[in-house]
């Protein structure tokens, strides 16, 4: 896919429902381009990726296709571009794909140093209702307060050691780290210790699954080791 010196494109709405291109994608020179808004739904290519020149570009949000199987990555020459620390793309720095970053704007400008270590809120779900962190209130509890109690896991990516953020002290959880293969390598039972070691797991993307114990709530998400 190419789309190049195109000084009206915004945005790439029109081509939702796109979800693979078997071949380069190269993003370029397109003066007007803001973010990936419509290109939610791709999730994989085959072969390079060059995204340069648009003097535009502010964010990677929407960009959710996955690094993995592609080839070289190459993201430079976009000055406003600020926001890279997509989870997409902190999967892409953890990796060993080859890939170079430069003359960015200030966030994304230094390569290794895109800031992926902001706490990355996983995935909440609860069977057979979503589950919020709503179940981790007491009936007294004000409901307007609900954003005090959000469950986040930091750093991700992480070097050492994972917290679970949670406001509720008094909540005991099973944890569960798996590998890409299903299997368990990390394991923690009803404990209210927020505080994981990783230190002796392998760099890669691994999944996370808490459970609350008083509510049965299984929170699962991925994260980034490196």
């Amino acid at each position: 896919m190419y789309i190049e010196n195109n000084s009206s494109i915004r945005n790439f709405e029109g081509l939702n429902g796109l979800a693979f291109i078997c071949g380069d994608v190269r993003i370029t020179e397109n003066d007007s381009l803001l973010n990936f808004t419509g290109l939610e739904e791709l999730r994989a290519y085959r072969g390079q990726f060059f995204l340069y020149g648009n003097s535009s570009l502010y964010s990677l949000e929407g960009l959710n296709c996955s690094f993995e199987e592609g080839g070289h990555v190459a993201i430079y020459d976009n000055p406003q571009l600020e926001i890279c620390n997509t989870e997409r793309f902190c999967e892409l720095q953890a990796s060993d794909r080859s890939y170079s970053i430069h003359d960015n704007g200030e966030n994304c400008s230094v390569e290794g140093m895109v800031a992926c270590d902001d706490p990355i809120p996983v995935t909440v779900e609860h069977t057979p209702l979503p589950f919020s962190c709503d179940s981790l209130l007491s009936p007294s509890e004000n409901p307007e307060e609900v954003a005090d109690w959000a469950l986040s896991i930091a750093p991700n990516p992480a070097r050492d050691k994972i917290f679970i953020l949670c406001e509720n002290d008094l909540a005991l959880f099973n944890v569960a780290i798996f590998n890409q293969f299903g299997q368990v390598v990390l394991k923690q039972e009803k404990s209210n210790v927020k505080e994981l070691d990783v230190s002796r797991l392998g760099s890669g993307m691994y999944w996370i699954v808490i459970e609350e114990l008083t509510t049965r709530a299984r929170v699962a998400g991925k994260i980034i080791l490196r």
